[in-house]
Parts: structure tokens; sequence; C-alpha cells
């Protein structure tokens, strides 16, 4: 899993030199092993104030899991408490 902080926001913070309220840092692995137990799947971890780090974690079967919790933010991004409120 990759680890760091995007290039894409590095470079939009040193060109703006502003940081949106709430950023959050997306990290999906897909592990290999056929299906990851739903309490390994998400992870959250708050790094600073207003910035979050979310791993998501698949298996190799959970291809149309993983398309459903990316159309639609999946269970655990509604109901986590480390996640600014909307």
């Amino acid at each position: 899993m990759a680890h760091g902080v995007p290039l894409a926001l590095t470079q939009n913070l040193r060109h703006n030199r502003v940081l949106h309220e709430n950023v959050l840092l997306v990290a999906v692995a897909m592990e290999e092993i056929p299906r990851v137990q739903d309490a390994d799947r998400v992870s959250i971890t708050r790094i600073g104030e207003g910035l979050t780090r979310v791993e998501l974690h698949y298996g190799s079967w959970s291809r149309r899991t993983f398309r459903r919790a990316r159309a639609g933010g999946g269970e655990a991004a509604e109901s986590s408490s480390a996640l600014p409120p909307r």
C-alpha cells in the first residue's frame, strides 16, 4: 500500500498555497486472497485536523463489492465517526 502525499495534492498546494478544509487520502489495495473480512476491509486514520487517510482492502473475488463502494461510498464511509460531517 502506498503511503505519503499524492503528487497532485502537493502540486495543488504549491501552486495555490491553500488546502481544502477537509482532505481524504484514499488508498485501495487488492489483496492476494479471495476475500477480505468486513472488519479488515476499511482502515481510517486521522492524520491531523481536517486530514484523514482511508485504506480499503479487497480480495481478488471482491471486484463487484469494490465497484459498489467506489460508486456510493459504501456503508463504512457513512458510519465512520472519523470522517467530518457532510
